[in-house]
């Protein structure tokens, strides 16, 4: 058995615990029989469920794929942090057995997720999305300024193919995704989705922190999922866009902010 206990952001603790699963495959030349995450995900869990594994609510138990490798695995060719790499350097192709057997959405995140493509009428083959991680995670990283990621849009936008696409956009600040709607036409925001002027994070303002999050990471789970589908992706550097590219299966059409430009 395999015991994981990071806790952090919720795609910090799903990096984490990818991170050690792989680790012990390394190791082992298996994978382990069983994943034990209940000391993880502290901050989405509702106090009758503080010490149980609550993995199964958000990912499928696949109990019945195994995975088999005459190498060793690793995540990126780079050494830096994952969130912090490039990532059309990751080794997305080793990795997919793994995201398909411990991280694959459950029934109800993808119920989720198919609610809030026919409510907001997103078509993700005509959709440029765009995610910017704001509130604390200037002290990570260097986010770049808004009008940075205004102007990769405008030169996606500047194809014939793609002038009338919509646009996803998802941050948790609330000044990012009105400057994006005061600069363009035909925005999509998913307004479940919780957003801040503050720069805490967002997932640690509420009152009732486990509560709350629980229902929350669901649809931020979701629309990430919905992300992860669009024709172009337009993200900053985090846990949150790694995992975009995850679930992707590709970094085709991904434009990442890090450091200082785009890559």
């Amino acid at each position: 058995m395999l015991k994981v206990t990071h806790n952090a952001g919720f795609f910090s603790c799903c990096n984490v615990r990818l991170r050690e699963i792989i680790n012990y495959f390394n190791e082992n030349q298996e994978q382990p029989k069983t994943v034990d995450s209940s000391s993880q995900f502290i901050l989405y869990k509702p106090r009758y469920l503080l010490y149980n594994d609550i993995t199964h609510v958000f990912f499928v138990n696949d109990e019945t794929t195994n995975i088999y490798y005459k190498k060793n695995i690793n995540i990126s060719s780079e050494t830096s942090e994952d969130q912090f790499s490039n990532y059309k350097l990751l080794n997305i192709e080793d990795i997919k057995p793994f995201i398909g057997k411990y991280f694959s959405p459950s029934q109800e995140i993808i119920e989720i997720q198919k609610k809030l493509i026919s409510k907001y009428k997103i078509n993700t083959n005509n959709c440029i999305a765009i995610y910017y991680r704001g509130t604390d995670k200037y002290k990570e990283t260097i986010l770049g300024e808004f009008s940075k990621y205004d102007e990769m849009i405008n030169k996606i936008k500047e194809t014939v193919a793609y002038k009338n696409s919509s646009l996803l956009v998802q941050s948790d600040s609330l000044h990012f995704l009105n400057y994006i709607k005061q600069n363009h036409n035909n925005v999509i925001i998913i307004k479940e989705n919780k957003t801040s002027i503050a720069n805490q994070g967002i997932h640690l303002e509420k009152d009732n922190i486990g509560n709350q999050n629980f229902v929350d990471i669901k649809i931020l789970f979701a629309t990430f999922l919905i992300i992860s589908k669009c024709k172009h992706v337009i993200c900053s550097s985090s846990n949150c866009s790694l995992w975009m590219m995850y679930y992707r299966g590709n970094t085709e059409n991904v434009y990442q902010y890090l450091i200082n430009d785009f890559l």
